[in-house]
């Protein structure tokens, strides 16, 4: 059953979201040097907000908890994510609604259309789990 709840998680579809384009390079080019972290530039993603059982988004601040998951690395910084490897965000600090995720150590560009869903706590710690090990 998490298995199958983990598929449909990470799966794109959902509410379509726009993401970052060309014309937003000097925009994100001054924003990835403000950060001075590591970065990495996605496609095929899909940002996942954790929820309770009853469908409200769990407040954190004024954020809720997120990951981002993207079936393909188009770049990273650092090159510790290879051109296309899937990735996965840790919890979000940030997300500007228009294609970036700021996590505690990386920068993530989110190229293109991608999707925003909403999954349990249970479901996305699952997932985040192995990468944590």
């Amino acid at each position: 059953m998490l298995g199958m709840l983990i598929v449909e998680m990470t799966r794109l579809d959902g509410q379509l979201t726009t993401g970052a384009s060309a014309k937003d390079a000097e925009h994100l080019e001054r924003l990835l040097v403000e950060s001075g972290k590591p970065y990495c530039v996605v496609r095929a993603w899909v940002v996942v907000e954790a929820t309770p059982f009853y469908g409200n988004t769990i407040a954190v601040g004024d954020n809720a908890p997120m990951i981002m998951y993207a079936h393909h690395a188009v770049s990273h910084s650092t090159g510790a994510v290879k051109s296309g490897e899937a990735v996965c965000s840790g919890y979000a600090l940030k997300y500007d609604g228009r294609g970036v995720l700021e996590t505690v150590d990386t920068v993530y560009v989110l190229l293109g259309n991608g999707y925003r869903k909403r999954a349990s706590p249970n479901t996305i710690s699952a997932f985040l789990a192995p990468a944590m090990d």
